[in-house]
């Protein structure tokens, strides 16, 4: 899918396509650009198309994973952005040394507060949900996104919890991986285990995160 120069999707292993995305002095939509852009395509009734609602994305957003059960959510990671074919990976992951991990600024969580995980949410328990409020930047838009999506999935599929948290670390050294988020029939949910070598990875380039990318849709993908 390619909308314009300003907005453009790179289908393949993010080893390789976020190498491409930089390059085109792109940067990686991230889970709130993200809800944004499928908030704003379910508002506006000339917006038919439904890609952004219908497919999965990586994102801009990663997550890393510290063996001892520390986890850190890195928004808009540089760490990610640096990403090329010849990156050192281990188990479909960036390999991410002690120094890296303490340096990234991201907001931090032992697992015991990380509230819910690796199983579907309610509307009441996403909104209050630690990580998501993370991702999503803004509690408003948060709420907005968490009640759009369920009248979608549940018009759709039936669905009354939304939204899950699943994460899952592989390794024993820290590790980085992208901030995945579903399509509506995965009832949007938030992954962090995705290999990010895998050839079905799948991300936004955008020319500014300041953008309203919403603005950018178009009904020709």
């Amino acid at each position: 899918m390619e909308v314009n120069d300003s907005y453009k999707e790179f289908y393949g292993p993010v080893t390789k396509h976020m190498h491409a995305l930089v390059a085109e002095r792109m940067v990686p939509l991230s889970v709130a650009g993200l809800m944004q852009d499928r908030i704003e395509v379910g508002r506006d009734v000339s917006k038919v198309n439904r890609h952004l609602m219908n497919n999965y994305y990586d994102t801009g957003d990663a997550i890393v994973y510290h063996p001892d059960g520390r986890i850190k959510i890195v928004l808009d990671s540089q760490l990610l952005r640096s990403i090329t074919p010849k990156s050192e990976l281990r188990d479909g992951a960036l390999v991410v040394s002690d120094d890296n991990y303490a340096a990234a600024e991201g907001v931090e969580f032992k697992s015991g507060d990380l509230g819910r995980i690796n199983s579907w949410l309610s509307p009441k328990e996403i909104k209050a949900h630690p990580v998501w409020q993370v991702l999503a930047r803004d509690q408003a838009l948060l709420d907005e996104y968490t009640d759009y999506i369920l009248a979608e999935a549940n018009e759709s599929f039936g669905y009354d919890v939304v939204m899950g948290v699943f994460l899952e670390s592989k390794g024993y050294e820290p590790q980085l991986r992208t901030v995945f988020i579903g399509g509506i029939a995965n009832a949007s949910f938030m992954g962090g285990g995705n290999d990010i070598d895998n050839r079905g990875g799948r991300l936004i380039g955008i020319k500014s995160r300041d953008q309203n990318v919403g603005d950018l849709v178009s009904t020709n993908h």
